[in-house]
């Protein structure tokens, strides 16, 4: 009996050493590690998003109504061409003058023609009108050549002045002149003539009159 008490107590002691030595070593190990708890994390910094006011288009508005300005065409006026001959009106005694612009009728035949009966001879070359000036240097005695002022006389001076009022031809009985009076400047290479006045009667019976003409120069 005593031993088995004493075997007890020995056993007691030897769990209760076992159990002081467990109790020292769980003491001594490290209780398990733990980690901090991770920081506090800040959002990632995000821009507010631009905002754009929101597109307000402007109260429409019609422009003010504006009359443009009244502008008149500029007149225009047409220059015609001056011409080189114009037939005028007939005046109170049926006589229908003629004006001529010498510098612009086309280039003139103007030539001395040699022969048994010479003459000088200066007209028009042009299909709106013939004037023609013969001056012949033998037949006509009263004038053999010279320069000056002498009668429109085909008979006695030699001087015919003929006149068509179209250029067509044939010509309608214009001339010679008769009455009349012409100027002779120049004879020497070009022909210089001026017909101060030289009626001149027609076959249909109307009396032309060229004054002032000059031709050649």
């Amino acid at each position: 009996m005593r031993g088995s008490q004493v075997s007890a107590v020995v056993g007691l002691l030897f769990v209760a050493a076992a159990c002081g030595g467990s109790s020292s070593e769980s003491s001594a190990t490290n209780a398990p590690a733990t980690e901090a708890p991770a920081p506090a994390t800040q959002p990632p910094a995000t821009e507010p998003a631009a905002t754009q006011p929101p597109a307000t288009d402007p109260p429409a508005t019609d422009p003010p109504a504006t009359e443009p300005p009244v502008t008149e065409a500029p007149e225009t006026t047409t220059t015609l061409a001056p011409e080189a001959i114009v037939i005028g009106e007939a005046d109170g005694d049926g006589v229908v003058p003629v004006a001529v612009d010498g510098t612009l009728l086309d280039p003139l035949f103007n030539q001395f023609i040699d022969g048994s009966d010479p003459f000088f001879h200066v007209h028009t070359q042009q299909e709106d009108v013939f004037i023609s000036v013969e001056m012949y240097s033998v037949f006509g005695d009263e004038w053999t050549g010279e320069l000056g002022t002498f009668p429109t006389d085909c008979t006695t001076h030699g001087i015919c002045v003929y006149f068509d009022p179209d250029g067509t031809g044939p010509l309608l009985g214009g001339g010679p002149a008769e009455g009349g009076q012409v100027t002779i400047s120049q004879l020497d290479g070009e022909i210089v003539v001026t017909l101060d006045a030289a009626p001149i009667l027609t076959d249909d019976g109307i009396v032309y009159s060229l004054n002032d003409v000059t031709l050649g120069g």
